[in-house]
C-alpha cells in the first residue's frame, strides 16, 4: 500500500457524528486502556496495572492542567504532548503523560539509542489522544498519532480513538515500540506502519476499526513483533501484514530513500505470537458484501513464526498465508510467479476455531518453499469446510504438517477427511480428529483452555520453535512430559467449587 506524506486531498466516507470518547458505546470510562471484559487475561492486552516508569535520562511531564508556556518539568507541566516531545529529544528522555485527553501529535526525527529509547509514558490508564474535528487539512489530520523517521522510540500506555484513518501510524522508523494502548472506533486502522523495521506492537487492544484492519503492517518492513494483543470486531483483518512488492519508499530532495532497509516486497523475521483475535472480518463493503478479512492475513511474509495465538468467531478465515503481486487477495490471476509466496513459515501451537459459514481455519496459497504446520488446533464447526486448506498440489507437497487437531483437509476445491489426506500424501500421521467436547473447558464462554483429559493434552510433536510459554504465559510442559497441542496448556487442577478464568470471555460481543 502506498502512503504519501505530502498533502493530497483524501475523501473519507465518515458519518457526521460526534467523535467517540472513553465511556461511549456502553463501555466503562476505562475502555480506553483496559476493558473489563479482558481482566482475566493477565498477560494479554494492555497491562492491568501500569508498569514501572522508565529510569534514567531527563524527565518531562504533560498534564490537562498544564500550560504549554511552561518548561514541561514535573513541577511545571505543559499542556500538550506535542509540546513535550519538542523537548524530550535526547536518548533516555521520558515524557510522562497524566490522565486526560490530548490533541493529536507527530513525532518526527527523534533518535533514541539501543537500551536508551525516548519514551512517551502514560502515568495512569486514561491518557487518551483525541481526533481534531476542526482540522481544515483532512489529509494532514487523518492519523491521531504519527511517528515518522524516528528510531528507538517507545509509546507506552497512550490510547486513542476516532481517527479518520489510523489511531497510530509509523512511517520509515526502526525499533519503534507501541505498548499498552487501546485503539477503538478508528476510520480505517488501529495501528498502521509503512516501511518500518524492527517494529514491536505488544499488549494493545484494537477494536472496531472501520473499513479495514486492527493492526496493519504494510510495505517492506522486516522483523516486526506482534505479541499479546487483543484484536476484536475490526471490519477487515485482525492482523494484516502486506509486503506490497509494487510499492517503493519516498526519497528526500537529495535522492536518499526515507527507508533504510531493502524494499524487496517481502517481510521476513516476523513473530506473531500470543494474540487473542475474535470477531473480525464481518465489516461490509459498499455493495453490502462482507470484507472477508482473515484473523491473521500474511501477504509476502517469509521465514517467520506464527505461534500461540487464539482465534475464534472470525467471520472469514482464521490464518491465511499467501503472496500475490498486486496486494489483492481476491485476484488470483494477478498472483504473479510465486516469488512472494509463503516459505520458511513456522505456524505452530495456535488454536483456531471457525464458525459455520466461514472459510478455512488455515489457508496456504502460492507457496514459494516449505512451510511447517505443527501442533495447531484447526477446528471448523462447518462439516463442509476444512481446518487446513492448501490451494494447489504444490502447496500440499510443500507443507510439513503433523501433530495437529483437524477433521478435514482441502486441496483446491476438494475437501477430504483427515484419513484420506494421510493416505494420499502421508502427512499428519500424528494428528487427531476430535470434537470440541473433548478439547476445551468451556468454548461457549470462550474458554479454550485444554481439558486435562483431552487427547490433545501432552500430545504435541516436536516442532522447530522452542516455545517456553503458552498463550496464557504459563510454562509449557517439560519435554519429557510432553507439550500440548494448541495455544493453551491443560487447565490446572482446581479445588472443588473453583473454576479457572476463561481464555477469553465473549469479549467480541458489544
Amino acid at each position: 500500500m502506498r502512503v504519501f506524506l505530502s498533502a493530497a486531498p483524501l475523501v473519507l466516507l465518515l458519518a457526521c457524528s460526534r467523535p467517540a470518547s472513553p465511556g461511549d458505546h456502553g463501555e466503562s470510562a476505562d475502555a480506553a486502556s483496559a476493558p473489563p471484559q479482558m481482566q482475566n487475561l493477565a498477560s494479554i492486552g494492555p497491562a492491568k496495572t501500569r508498569p514501572l516508569s522508565p529510569q534514567g535520562g531527563r524527565r518531562f511531564r504533560v498534564s490537562p492542567l498544564g500550560n504549554d508556556a511552561n518548561d514541561c518539568s514535573e513541577s511545571k507541566p505543559c499542556r500538550e504532548i506535542q509540546r513535550g516531545i519538542s523537548l524530550a529529544t535526547a536518548p533516555g528522555d521520558v515524557l510522562f503523560v497524566e490522565d486526560g485527553e490530548y490533541a493529536r501529535f507527530t513525532v518526527d526525527g527523534l533518535r533514541g539509542e539501543p537500551g536508551r529509547p525516548i519514551t512517551i509514558f502514560a502515568i495512569g490508564k486514561r491518557a487518551v489522544v483525541r481526533p481534531d474535528p476542526d482540522c481544515k487539512n483532512k489529509n494532514a489530520c487523518r492519523d491521531n498519532i504519527i511517528l515518522r523517521r524516528s528510531h528507538h522510540v517507545v509509546l507506552d500506555g497512550i490510547s486513542s480513538y476516532g481517527a479518520p484513518r489510523a489511531a497510530v501510524a509509523v512511517f520509515y522508523g526502526t525499533n519503534v515500540a507501541i505498548r499498552n494502548g487501546t485503539y477503538f472506533d478508528n476510520g480505517r486502522w488501529g495501528i498502521f506502519s509503512s516501511f518500518a523495521d524492527d517494529l514491536v506492537v505488544e499488549n494493545n487492544e484494537v477494536r472496531r476499526s472501520r473499513r479495514e484492519h486492527g493492526i496493519y503492517l504494510s510495505n517492506s518492513g522486516d522483523r516486526p513483533v506482534v505479541r499479546a494483543n487483543v484484536l476484536r470486531d475490526n471490519d477487515g483483518c485482525g492482523i494484516q501484514i502486506n509486503a506490497d512488492m509494487r510499492e517503493r519508499p519516498e526519497f528526500d530532495k537529495s535522492g536518499k530513500s526515507f527507508y533504510g532497509g531493502v524494499a524487496d516486497g517481502l517481510v521476513t523475521g516476523a513473530a506473531i505470537e500470543r494474540n487473542l483475535i475474535i470477531g473480525n472480518g464481518a465489516g461490509l463493503l459498499a455493495n453490502n458484501k462482507k470484507r472477508k478479512g482473515a484473523g491473521i492475513n500474511l501477504d509476502g511474509v517469509q521465514d517467520s513464526i506464527v505461534q500461540g495465538n487464539v482465534l475464534y468467531d472470525n467471520a472469514a478465515s482464521g490464518i491465511v498465508a499467501f503472496g500475490d503481486a498486486d496486494g489483492s487477495e481476491e485476484d488470483a490471476e494477478e498472483d504473479g510467479d510465486g516469488r512472494f509466496g509463503p516459505k520458511g513459515l513456522s505456524i505452530v501451537h495456535n488454536t483456531v476455531v471457525m464458525p459455520e459459514g466461514a472459510r478455512s481455519a488455515l489457508q496456504v496459497r502460492l507457496s514459494a518453499g516449505p512451510n511447517v504446520v505443527r501442533n495447531n488446533i484447526l477446528y471448523h464447526r462447518d462439516a463442509r469446510r476444512a481446518g487446513l486448506e492448501l490451494v494447489t498440489e504444490k502447496d500440499a507437497k510443500l507443507v510439513e504438517s503433523d501433530g495437529n487437531v483437524l477433521d478435514r483437509v482441502a486441496i483446491g476445491e476438494r475437501v477430504r477427511p483427515l484419513e484420506d489426506w494421510r493416505k494420499q500424501l502421508g502427512k499428519d500421521g500424528h494428528s487427531l480428529s476430535l470434537p470440541l467436547a473433548r478439547l476445551f473447558v468451556d468454548p461457549a464462554r470462550g474458554d479454550y483452555t485444554l481439558l486435562p483429559a483431552s487427547p490433545a493434552a501432552r500430545a504435541a510433536t516436536a516442532d522447530p520453535v522452542d516455545e517456553h510459554q503458552d498463550f496464557m504465559g504459563k510454562p509449557r510442559m517439560r519435554r519429557e512430559k510432553g507439550h500440548s497441542i494448541g495455544a493453551c496448556e491443560v487447565a490446572p487442577a482446581e479445588p472443588q467449587g473453583v473454576r479457572a478464568s476463561p481464555v477469553g470471555p465473549r469479549a467480541h460481543q458489544r
